[in-house]
């Protein structure tokens, strides 16, 4: 179960930053910036070309016995595209700035006594 919620937060959180315009490298974010949701590995190679490097997160099995299989696509040091399924779920154009959202969150819960469950934060903008 707590994979399920990991992956659908990463899906989520990628889907909510991907309008965002950040600090990423130029070079990248023109052609990254062209990507939408949905599309497929072929249709994002002919945008952007061929990406830094390739990693294969896996793959999660529900209780309903559905299959989500994550792959993310690095571009330099601070940008990415995530795949799930075949199909693009997330654009994000500054790594560094989600992963600095996600920290405040996880800290922010664990401040609250989030841990155990029950706390909602809203990270910080």
């Amino acid at each position: 179960m707590n994979k399920i919620f990991f992956l659908l937060f990463t899906s989520i959180l990628f889907s909510c930053n991907s309008n965002q315009k950040t600090e990423g490298d130029p070079n990248y974010n023109a052609s990254l910036e062209k990507i939408k949701s949905g599309m497929t590995f072929e249709e994002t190679e002919a945008i952007t070309g061929i990406s830094y490097k390739v990693e294969d997160l896996g793959k999660a099995e529900t209780e309903n016995g559905d299959t989500t299989h994550l792959i993310e696509w690095l571009y330099g040091n601070n940008q990415s595209i995530m795949f799930t399924n075949g199909k693009v779920s997330g654009v994000e154009l500054d790594i560094k700035a989600t992963q600095e959202r996600i920290q405040h969150i996880m800290d922010s819960a664990k401040a609250v006594g989030g841990e155990n469950g029950g706390a909602i934060i809203q990270p910080q903008r």
